[in-house]
């Protein structure tokens, strides 16, 4: 399988903010076939993840569903600020690629 190909990086530890999504992977896939259908319900770089699979606020069991579970239910919200995502040392190891 070609996996989620997501990165995200948690967010005052209770959300994931979406650092990138590639198009070869599932999220990629998931966002093409929504945007065929002219649907606005797609999973974007600076949105945040609130939910995954009726886990929410909590980060590290938010990435490890994403990371898992073979049927995902992911509620977003759109944007994140990008200085929330610089200039902070903590957060680039933290970054987690979901492939």
């Amino acid at each position: 399988s070609r996996g989620l190909g997501l990165t995200v990086c948690p967010v005052h530890s209770h959300e994931l903010a979406v650092v990138d999504v590639d198009s070869e992977g599932e999220v990629g896939a998931y966002n093409a076939t929504e945007s065929a259908n002219d649907s606005a319900k797609l999973i974007l770089p600076r949105m945040l993840i609130t939910e995954v699979n009726g886990i929410r606020g909590d980060a590290s069991r938010m990435v490890e569903a994403l990371s898992r579970s073979t049927k995902l239910e992911v509620w977003v919200r759109p944007t994140v600020r990008q200085t929330q995502l610089q200039g902070d040392s903590t957060l680039t190891k933290d970054i987690a690629s979901i492939v």
